[in-house]
């Protein structure tokens, strides 16, 4: 980023006249022409074309780093939510595709379509990796079901071929093992 020169009549005017000058250059999209006859009207300031377009570009600069640091810090963020809990944020990257495709399409070079398809094929990946995980966990938890079953099975079929038990005993017992109230 250049640096101002020490004599920029527009460096050097209040914030308040600056962020409008930088309103009608960025946000209403004046020309140059223009800008600076609405300097001279509004703020009675006068400046050559080259002035303007310079203090234009070191604008600019300052509002992109400006954009990429708070996309850095978003970015951040979303991946520090993704790392608490993984399974919960989805829908949040469903929602962050459509926003990047909205924003991509609204600047000069438009959306890159390949990118776009690239970033939804890995979050479909990761989507898919999360619902093996959740049916290997299903599963697990199947197994240790039928497994407690089985076991409780064999500890019933123990206890009914116990002969040293009574009826009342081997009731007793049964409930026991299956956790029914006596």
């Amino acid at each position: 980023m250049n640096k101002p020169r020490s004599d920029s009549v527009l460096d050097a005017m209040p914030e308040n006249q600056r962020e409008a000058l930088e309103e009608w250059l960025f946000e209403e999209n004046l020309s140059y022409a223009d800008a600076q006859k609405r300097l001279l009207a509004d703020f009675g300031v006068r400046c050559s074309r080259s002035g303007l377009c310079a203090f234009y570009q070191r604008t600019a600069e300052k509002r992109l780093l400006a954009n990429i640091q708070e996309s850095a810090r978003k970015a951040n963020s979303v991946v520090q939510r993704f790392q608490e809990n993984p399974s919960d944020n989805y829908k949040a990257v469903l929602n962050m595709v459509g926003q990047i495709a909205f924003e991509a399409s609204l600047k000069e070079n438009g959306l890159d379509p390949e990118l776009l398809f690239n970033f939804t094929k890995l979050v479909i990946a990761g989507k898919d990796r999360e619902l093996k995980a959740q049916r290997l966990a299903l599963d697990e938890r199947r197994v240790k079901l039928l497994e407690e079953r089985a076991a409780k099975a064999e500890a019933a079929e123990g206890t009914l071929k116990d002969v040293s038990l009574t009826p009342e005993e081997k009731q007793a017992r049964i409930r026991e093992i299956f956790g029914l109230p006596n």
